[in-house]
């Protein structure tokens, strides 16, 4: 009797420890969890930003794993002069609740093709990291419109909601632009996060099919699904995604006040038929060629594809600015023959 007291004592005591240790290790994982996902739609005031996740060693990945990653607000170090440029400022408020500020590079008389293409950065960046395809853009004859996301640049806000609150920017861009440029063809180009943006202002707000669409879309280096490329970026550092790039999504979401699980440019390709044009990098570890081709796939409309050999993430222009300009003028030559 007493020795069956004994063991069933120990049984419980073993499924005692067993059950703190894995509440304990639970609540570890997702305080983790929390750190990170915090740290990525918040600005760290004062701080570097940290390297990419392929840059850092395996002692600094555990850090980062650890404290999160820090993201200095974006700001904008130079201007269109920079690059050669006119160029006028611009504001109009967004229902992000944000006032947007924004660049208008008008066309070259001589080179004037009537388009106006309005540019919208990446994440942790702002409108200047555009200004390169700008001048590019330009010389295609094209008017350019370089938008700060809320929380970037000189916009009001802070922080990001990596695409999903960002489309209401790109609406509002899109709303100044056929008022200050009445009747004239409008391209949307977005670069990673601000393709997301593009995309989803695209299939949800209708600027993407129907009465109120663009004439053309441009997407370089887009995300098909923010679970998949939240996963990408474990395995780019050699890590397994599972369970914490899931737990980064909701955690995200919660501080962030979105559904992270929603964010899927993928399905929000599905309902659109404007002319696309999407840029990918061959080499990118953020996201696969698979899940740029699944977009692509996705999309209803007339597409062109292009591939960048030895680009990697956010990197297509600087590999290869002739093929990304010949990609883009084959989308302007479309959208000018097609009314």
């Amino acid at each position: 009797m007493i020795a069956t007291r004994a063991r069933r004592w120990m049984v419980r005591g073993w499924r005692r420890r067993v059950l703190v240790a894995g509440t304990c290790a639970a609540i570890a994982l997702n305080a983790v969890a929390f750190m990170q996902a915090r740290a990525m739609v918040s600005w760290s005031e004062g701080a570097e930003r940290t390297r990419g996740p392929e840059e850092l060693s395996t002692l600094e990945r555990i850090g980062v794993l650890v404290t999160g990653i820090q993201v200095p607000r974006p700001t904008n170090a130079r201007t269109p002069a920079d690059v050669g440029l006119e160029f006028d400022g611009a504001s109009f408020d967004s229902a992000s609740g944000a006032r947007l500020a924004a660049w208008v590079l008008p066309a070259d008389p001589a080179l004037d093709r009537g388009v106006v293409v309005l540019c919208f950065h990446g994440y942790a960046a702002a409108r200047a990291s555009l200004l390169e395809r700008a001048a590019v853009l330009h010389e295609l004859g094209c008017t350019c419109v370089l938008v700060d996301f809320f929380g970037s640049g000189d916009s009001t806000g802070t922080g990001t909601t990596i695409g999903v609150r960002e489309a209401y920017d790109v609406a509002a861009a899109v709303e100044f632009a056929r008022h200050r440029f009445d009747g004239a063809p409008l391209v949307l180009f977005g670069n990673s996060m601000g393709a997301a943006a593009v995309l989803r202002a695209a299939g949800r707000l209708g600027l993407g099919s129907g009465e109120r669409a663009v004439q053309g879309l441009a997407l370089e280096g887009c995300f098909d699904t923010l679970g998949n490329t939240t996963a990408q970026r474990f395995h780019s550092m050699g890590l397994p995604a599972w369970p914490l790039a899931p737990l980064l999504v909701m955690w995200g979401g919660v501080a962030a006040d979105i559904d992270g699980f929603d964010h899927r440019p993928v399905d929000d390709a599905g309902s659109v038929t404007a002319p696309t044009l999407m840029i990918h990098a061959a080499d990118d570890r953020r996201v696969t060629e698979d899940q740029a081709r699944a977009l692509l796939e996705a999309l209803g409309g007339w597409t062109r594809f292009a591939l960048v050999p030895g680009a990697e993430h956010d990197r297509s222009f600087e590999k290869d600015p002739e093929r990304w300009r010949a990609g883009f003028d084959a989308l302007l030559t479309h959208v000018l023959a097609n009314g």
